[in-house]
């Protein structure tokens, strides 16, 4: 599962709204959405580690899926860059 997914599961399952863990954790909904969306995955660990609390998610579970949603980008970077 993709890093965003991740994030937009399990705020679903815990039945907050973007602005709702936004706010709890010290970010914008905005950037939350983004995150979410795979628009970015450049995320800080004291965010990742409020986003684990906030989403009682394990931080192992969150930095295991930012780190493969990173190694597939780089791998389809290298793609790219060879056509």
């Amino acid at each position: 599962m993709k890093f965003g997914e991740l994030i937009l599961s399990k705020r679903e399952q815990r039945k907050l709204s973007v602005r709702q863990v936004a706010v709890q954790v010290g970010t914008t909904a905005s950037y939350l959405y983004e995150l979410e969306q795979g628009k970015t995955v450049n995320i800080r660990l004291p965010l990742a580690a409020k986003l684990s609390q906030v989403l009682k998610v394990p931080m192992a579970t969150l930095a295991a899926a930012a780190l493969a949603e990173e190694e597939r980008n780089a791998r389809a970077a290298k793609r790219r860059k060879r056509k």
